[in-house]
């Protein structure tokens, strides 16, 4: 027993970056699939930066960092921006206390914050702005992580290419499929009444979000990882997850997530950035919420 337990020790102490990097991910799914924010102009980009922004970002400092001023700003950031995400994330828990020091009938953590988002406006904006400070102060290297433009000349032209597939493929499949137009557009305000100004303030959010999201799963898990286990188990790991969250979406774009995790998360490899995957996402968003609110509203 005390053999089996120093081995777990000496093993965990080996690989303690890697649990370490591991452990961030698995916080970032485990936060969104519980807690995963609505779709609301405010809330969905606010709790992307905290989540799958800063807090990998802080997780990337400290991994590189070896300033202690730089890494104790990253915590800090990391810390503030969590807050709100944290007290979010308590959902429905009562939050009145009466004279008594009782429960009371007050309103949940969640719809405090649905009704004032601006904690976590603010929250996201200060964690953001000291991990910037943090980054510049360690010197840290971007590019490592995927935030760099990489390989330009090599990815411009297979997004292009696949760009113009999305402009053609996207608007086919939401015709021939009326589970799409059933789930898109998301926001709420462009599924009930054709309001073109909603579904575009909405799509400038989901950009916020997306950049976040391909952070997280292409910049942070892709890279990292890849540092200790080489490029194809990284695509791979961070490929599942990536599958996981979009359990809720329609059966086809479910199954196509896993082999579009794969496909970027090679293409964020090949081309030493997470940019083109973000770019293709976004747009492939984008083209969806559109033809479905087209199809949804009986433009055509």
């Amino acid at each position: 027993m005390l053999n089996a337990a120093r081995d777990l020790w000496q093993w965990t102490v080996e690989h303690r970056w890697l649990l370490f990097l591991t452990t961030v991910a698995a916080f970032g799914h485990l936060h969104y699939d519980q807690h995963g924010p609505p779709a609301k102009l405010l809330i969905l980009p606010s709790l992307a930066v905290i989540i799958f922004l800063v807090v990998p970002w802080a997780a990337a400092l400290i991994h590189d960092v070896r300033d202690k001023q730089a890494v104790s700003v990253a915590i800090l950031g990391g810390l503030i921006a969590l807050a709100p995400a944290m007290f979010w994330a308590h959902g429905n828990t009562l939050i009145a206390v009466s004279p008594e020091g009782m429960w009371g009938s007050g309103p949940s953590a969640r719809r405090i914050l649905a009704d004032d988002p601006m904690p976590l406006v603010v929250g996201a904006l200060v964690g953001l702005g000291l991990i910037l400070l943090a980054s510049w102060k360690g010197k840290l290297d971007l590019h490592a992580w995927g935030l760099g433009l990489g390989d330009v000349r090599w990815w411009s032209r297979p997004v292009f290419i696949l760009l113009a597939l999305i402009a053609i493929g996207i608007p086919l499949t939401a015709w021939l499929f009326p589970e799409f137009v059933s789930y898109y557009p998301r926001y709420v305000p462009a599924r009930v009444r054709p309001d073109v100004v909603a579904l575009l303030q909405y799509q400038l959010a989901m950009g916020i979000y997306m950049f976040c999201w391909e952070f997280f799963f292409r910049g942070f898990m892709l890279f990292g990882l890849m540092r200790y286990m080489g490029p194809a188990p990284a695509i791979l790991m961070q490929a599942y997850p990536f599958f996981l969250l979009h359990d809720a979406k329609p059966e086809p774009e479910l199954i196509s997530s896993w082999f579009g995790g794969i496909g970027v998360g090679w293409l964020a490899w090949r081309s030493r950035s997470c940019w083109p995957s973000f770019l293709l996402h976004w747009i492939m968003y984008m083209t969806m919420e559109l033809s479905a609110f087209v199809l949804r509203h009986g433009y055509l």
